[in-house]
Order: structure tokens, then C-alpha cells, then sequence
């Protein structure tokens, strides 16, 4: 209804366990951190308690959420069953697809379950919310199922959230206590773990600006005493208040307002208790818890807050003596005063004058009544003052009695505190060993992290002389086709050349036969011209038959003008010959 009008995307201040709206202050980061150990190192039972609505819910849903693939988790939010019933809901968050009749059945289909999860490097969580409720059967059966693991792995482990009670429940089971190895007990907030509580999940609404003013969260912490839950129920209601109001800033009187309708209980206004600070004697247990703070062992109070104890019980005592010696003191001068009065005799009727001197009384009976009128009236007085008196002593007697009283619980909180601070001290130097040990496991996350971050870099080098071998790769390619384009265009070349050069043999084989041809057919004719001349008279002596040569020849003196004609000039013919081969 108030979204829009706030400027809000969601519902800032509903109460259920949301890992969005997971605010982790110096309680609830303590205790993740736990979950998140614990897990990792397979450290068997862990425990997480706390009064109702502290986030025990919210933080074993962000645990889960903050897990992947590597962690089977088997979350119970009612283990409030009977055995067959419980064994199922297991199987059933586990996923391994049937249900079992009898317990021998689960237990050997858990075993294979865990068998192959350790296998394959996998944990396997049960979470047990609402621990409270467990049954000491179920709770044993628990224990029994963290037995199932292989050889130098551990691979179960179970993770309880519940309410303080479930620490009693816990100390009747000795073989589980003893199996414990983190504990927690988350407190309630503090008044600006409460304001940064608000301002957080009004930012994960979508709201950055304040709605709350600091007095309104000042009430807010008074009537909730630090309850996430009971918080998210007042902020809620103020804002739906302040919506139907139409107040853009919530004030304390919106946040006291909204206590008239609630139905639960939450801090009257006439007490201030929950806004004090307690004390030292009036503090909670510490609280981180080692496995010790399931099962205190008995310690002994430190040697000066004993001594001091002794001195204000005696202190006490002394005061009370010294107050009975006075109240029978006045006793005492009561009762003189009354003896005094009895011996005198009963006064007489008349009474002096309250301004009369006792100098100007008569002698005789007449000055004897005036003395005893006074003695009256003195002892009168001195009663009254002695009633008076006795009454004040008894109001300081009894005022001393009730601070006896709150002295003596005060000590005897204060003894029990100082148990609990020896215990807790013993806790406190436990969960150091074992925050040290995280501290250690993280630094291997640190050393890790930069070995693979080293690694990337490494290979992302490999990766770039890679792309550049591959980039010269590409280019010699590139080079090698060209290369191929040109040698296929020079063989081309060279084909045709070869084919014009076949081409050209070809021809010189056809002259050279021409030639031939041509040199048979002047041999011809230089019969015939021989036959001719032998025919004709002898008158003068036949010339010599001409050369060949490349320069013509002079042609013979004609016998006739018919011989001149029809006989051809062999010179010529070669010559003719000749340039035709040349070209």
C-alpha cells in the first residue's frame, strides 16, 4: 500500500527469512562466518541458538544461497517428526528420488549417497531449523547418520538453529555435546545496530533517504529491545500508519502509536529498562560459545571479586547491628521516660500558662503542680519526638532491609556472572584458537588466490603470443597464396610459352621439309635445264652451275625469249627459301 507513496521497489519490513535483506552486524557476520567454517572445514556439528526472531532463519538461508553446486544441503524447517517421516523429508531435500519403508533402507541408501558425494569432492549438510523441537530419538539418529564417511574425508555435518532451550536438550545427550565443535548465541541489537538495521533494509527496498527520525528509532529499539523481528513489525505498522496520515518522516509518536492494537509484547512505556545499559552484574552470557558453553564445567570466582563480595556483606551486616543498637536505645530512653512519669504521679487538671516563667511560679503546692505541669509537658514532647523517631528508624530499618535484600541478589548475580565470565573467558580463548585457524585458512585463500591470479596472467601472455603466432601465421599464409597465384601464373606463361615453342618446331620441321622439297624440285629443274641445253648447239662452252648464296645471283644471258620465261632461277627460289625460314 505504502510503496509508491515511500518510493520504495519492495516491501522493506517483511518477516520472513529473506537472504536479500540479510544485514550482517558484528552478531550476525560472527555467526555466518561460523556457518561458512564450519562448512568448509567439515567441522561436524555446529550450533546456533537464539531467542525467537533474531535472524537464525535469514542466516541459514543466505549460508545455503552462498554455497554452490559442491554442497548438497538437506534444509528441515520442522523436525518435528516421527522417525520414517524425518528420514523421508531427508531424502527428499536430497533428492534421491524414492521413499523408504524402514530405517535400514535410508541408512544404506545414505551411505552410497555419501560414498559417491566424497567421490566427487562434495559435502553433504543436513540443516536442522527450529532445533528446539527435535526429539532426543531424532537427535541421536543425527549423530548416528555423521558417523557415515570415508576414509580421511568428512563429509557430513549438521548445522542447528533453535532457541536457547535446545542447549538443555543438547547437555542430556553427552555423546553429541562432545561432537560440537562451533557455537553461537546470537543477542539482540543494540541501538545503532538498530538504526543501521533500518537504514539497510529501507536501502534494499530502494530507499536511500531516511523515513525513520532518530528518536523514532530510539523508540523503536526501547519497545523491541533489539528484536529484528519484533523491529520489522513496528517499522511496518508505523509506516502503514504514516501512510493513512500522510507523514513523510516517521516520528515516535507514529512508532508509539502503533503499540495500542499489537499483539505482542513488546516494551511499556512506563519502563526504561530496556533502553539502560545493563550492567556488569545484570549482563548476559558472552556471545561466542565453545563447545565448553554446552556443557559448563564448575570454575571457581576470581579471588578479588570474592574479596570484595565478603567486605560489602559485612559492610551490610555492620550497618544492620549499628541499626538495632539505636532503635533499642530509644527504646530504652522511652521506657526511662515513661518510669519517670509513674513515679511523679498522675497530673493535674489545670495545665500552666504556655508563657509563664517558671521563676515567677509560687512557692508551696501551687509552685510543685507547675513544675510537674511542665515535667508533663516536657515528657509529652519527648515521647512524641521519641514515636516520631522510632517511626524514622523503622522506615530506615526497613529500607535498609530491602537494600540488604537487593545487596544480597546483586552479589549473588554478581557471583554467578563472575562463573559465567570464568566460563566465558574460557570460551572467548577457545574460539580465539579457533579464529586463528581461520585466520590461517584464509591467508591459504589469500596465497591461493594470488597463485591463480598469477596463473591467469601467465596465461593470458600464452594467449597473446598465441594470437601473435597466430596473426604471423595468417600473414605467411597470405604470403604463400600470393606466391601461389604468381607461380600458377608463371607456369601459365610457361605453358604457353612451351606450346608457342612445340608451335614454332612444328613450323621449322615443316620448312626444313619445304626446303627439302624445294631443293628436290631445283635439282628437277636443273635437269631439265641441263637436258635443254644438251639439246641446243654447241657454240660456246656450258657455264658452271651457280652457287647458292644469299645474295641473288646474276641471271644467265636468255638463249631465247620462250627459254627466259618458262625456266625459273633456282637462286632465287633458295633465297626466297632462306627468308622464309629466318622468319
Amino acid at each position: 500500500m505504502y510503496l509508491n507513496y515511500y518510493q520504495l521497489q519492495m516491501m522493506p519490513f517483511e518477516i520472513g527469512p529473506d537472504p536479500r535483506f540479510l544485514w550482517l552486524g558484528e552478531k550476525h557476520e560472527e555467526a555466518f562466518a561460523i556457518l561458512q567454517y564450519g562448512i568448509l572445514e567439515s567441522k561436524g556439528f555446529i550450533v546456533i541458538v537464539g531467542e525467537p526472531g533474531t535472524g537464525k532463519s535469514t542466516l541459514l538461508n543466505a549460508t545455503v544461497a552462498s554455497f554452490g553446486s559442491n554442497v548438497f544441503f538437506a534444509k528441515i524447517s520442522d523436525p518435528a517428526l516421527t522417525e520414517m517421516d524425518f528420514f523421508n523429508v531427508a531424502a527428499n531435500a536430497l533428492r534421491m528420488g524414492r521413499n523408504f519403508q524402514n530405517k535400514a533402507e535410508f541408512l544404506i541408501q545414505l551411505e552410497a549417497f555419501v560414498k559417491a558425494a566424497g567421490v566427487q569432492f562434495k559435502k553433504v549438510i543436513f540443516v536442522i531449523d527450529e532445533a528446539q523441537r527435535l526429539a532426543p530419538e531424532t537427535l541421536e539418529q543425527l549423530r548416528v547418520f555423521s558417523n557415515v564417511e570415508l576414509p580421511g574425508q568428512k563429509v557430513v555435518s549438521c548445522i542447528f538453529a533453535g532457541q536457547p532451550e535446545f542447549l538443555d536438550t543438547i547437555r542430556k545427550n553427552r555423546a553429541l555435546s562432545q561432537r560440537i565443535f562451533l557455537s553461537h548465541i546470537i543477542q539482540p541489537l543494540t541501538q545503532p545496530e538498530t538504526e543501521e538495521y533500518i537504514a539497510h533494509r529501507l536501502k534494499v527496498a530502494g530507499r536511500d533517504e531516511p523515513i525513520f527520525t532518530a528518536a523514532a528509532v530510539q523508540e523503536v529499539f526501547r519497545l523491541s529491545r533489539g528484536n529484528p523481528r519484533l523491529i520489522n513489525i513496528l517499522c511496518d505498522q508505523a509506516l502503514l500508519i504514516g501512510y493513512s496520515t500522510h507523514l513523510k518522516t516517521i516520528g515516535p509518536e507514529t512508532v508509539r502509536e502503533t503499540t495500542k492494537n499489537a499483539s505482542v509484547r513488546l516494551q511499556s512505556p512506563s519502563n526504561n529498562l530496556a533502553a539502560e545499559p545493563k550492567t556488569e552484574a545484570d549482563a548476559g552470557p558472552p556471545s561466542p560459545l565453545t563447545p565448553a558453553a554446552v556443557v559448563p564445567a564448575p570454575s571457581e570466582p576470581r579471588p578479588q571479586a570474592a574479596h570484595a563480595t565478603a567486605f560489602r556483606r559485612k559492610t551490610a551486616y555492620f550497618g544492620f547491628a549499628a541499626l538495632l543498637l539505636l532503635l533499642a536505645l530509644a527504646a530504652i530512653s522511652w521506657l526511662n521516660g515513661g518510669f519517670r512519669m509513674a513515679s511523679t504521679g498522675p497530673p493535674k487538671a489545670t495545665e500552666p500558662a504556655v508563657g509563664r516563667d517558671r521563676s515567677s511560679a509560687p512557692e508551696g503546692k501551687d509552685g510543685d503542680v507547675v513544675r510537674l505541669q511542665g515535667q508533663v509537658v516536657e515528657l509529652r514532647k519527648e515521647k512524641e519526638d521519641a514515636e516520631a523517631h522510632l517511626g524514622e528508624l523503622r522506615r530506615s530499618i526497613e529500607a535498609l532491609e530491602d537494600e540488604h535484600r537487593q545487596l544480597a541478589e546483586i552479589a549473588s548475580r554478581r557471583n554467578d556472572a563472575e562463573a559465567r565470565l570464568g566460563d566465558a573467558q574460557k570460551q572467548i580463548d577457545r574460539l580465539t584458537a579457533s579464529a586463528n585457524e581461520l585466520k590461517t585458512f584464509r591467508e591459504k585463500a589469500v596465497q591461493l588466490e594470488t597463485a591463480v591470479a598469477e596463473r591467469d596472467k601467465k596465461l593470458a601472455q600464452v594467449e597473446q603470443k598465441i594470437g601473435e603466432l597466430e596473426k604471423l601465421l595468417s600473414q605467411e599464409k597470405g604470403v604463400q597464396d600470393q606466391m601461389g597465384v604468381e607461380l600458377s601464373s608463371r607456369q601459365a606463361a610457361i605453358a604457353d610459352f612451351q606450346n608457342k615453342l612445340d608451335a614454332a618446331k612444328a613450323a621449322q620441321v615443316k620448312l626444313e621439309s619445304d626446303v627439302q622439297n624445294v631443293r628436290s624440285e631445283n635439282a628437277r629443274l636443273q635437269a631439265q635445264v641441263r637436258e635443254l641445253k644438251a639439246g641446243q648447239p654447241e657454240s660456246a662452252p656450258a657455264p658452271a652451275p651457280p652457287r647458292p648464296s644469299l645474295a641473288p645471283a646474276p641471271s644467265p644471258a636468255p638463249v631465247s625469249s620462250a627459254a627466259s620465261a618458262d625456266e625459273p632461277d633456282p637462286a632465287q627460289a633458295i633465297e626466297f627459301l632462306l627468308k622464309k625460314k629466318s622468319q
